[in-house]
């Protein structure tokens, strides 16, 4: 249950966050950026939240699939877009422009961490439900099988 309160609580901090950044620091793309991560955030907190109510391994397995995706996609941005040679592109010579640029890089690599406690979360949920075992004194099982 830890995992779905912490996954609900930084996506609305997220969403709050995101109309802060367009309403007071006047800053739409990244209110628009935290917008996007936020709502993603919440749409899977979803999927794991009823995977997790019902006891669906359907929903969990979606949920840390879509989570895995959702990581390697935006590592994977991060590395290409921090790898690239910025400095050699005409409009990045100035020091605004390139340091706007490399704080998106930042809130890409901020964002992955709800992503990954999620998805811990849906996979020990799941690992649970498709061994058939629930220790609610423990995240884990032991199973005697003697």
């Amino acid at each position: 249950m830890n995992g779905i309160s912490v996954e609900l609580y930084i996506s609305l901090l997220t969403v709050v966050y995101s109309v802060l950044q367009g309403m007071i620091f006047q800053k739409p793309v990244n209110a628009v950026l935290f917008a996007i991560i936020g709502l993603t955030q919440l749409r899977l907190f979803w999927f794991l939240y009823t995977g997790w109510r019902y006891k669906s391994s359907y929903l969990l397995r979606m949920h840390f699939v879509l989570s895995l995706f959702c990581i390697i996609v935006i590592f994977a941005l991060c590395v290409i877009i921090g790898f690239m040679d910025i400095y050699s592109i005409g409009p990045f010579h100035l020091i605004h422009l390139r340091s706007y640029f490399q704080s998106h890089i930042l809130v890409g690599i901020c964002s992955l961490v709800p992503f990954i406690i999620g998805f811990n979360a849906s996979w020990r949920f799941y690992w649970v439900i498709t061994n058939g075992c629930i220790n609610r004194n423990r995240n884990f099982c032991l199973q005697d099988k003697l």
